[in-house]
């Protein structure tokens, strides 16, 4: 899944700021267009729910519909 590499390739990432090394990490929530979502509204809501089921599991992760 191209949003897992997306994680990963951020994850591996280091910058410096001000002689400190800081390390990001994110969290994806992934929706698609599936029947019963006809609308960029109904879209953004599902992966929004996703994004924070993806937090509450502990950061760091991406959750896709199809794994919900």
């Amino acid at each position: 899944m191209v949003a897992e590499r997306f994680r990963k390739v951020i994850m591996d990432q280091e910058h410096t700021y001000d002689g400190n090394v800081i390390k990001v990490t994110i969290s994806l929530g992934v929706a698609e267009v599936v029947e019963g979502i006809n609308s960029a509204k109904i879209l953004q809501k599902e992966a929004d729910a996703l994004l924070y089921q993806a937090k509450r599991q502990g950061r760091n992760k991406v959750v896709a519909m199809n794994q919900g």
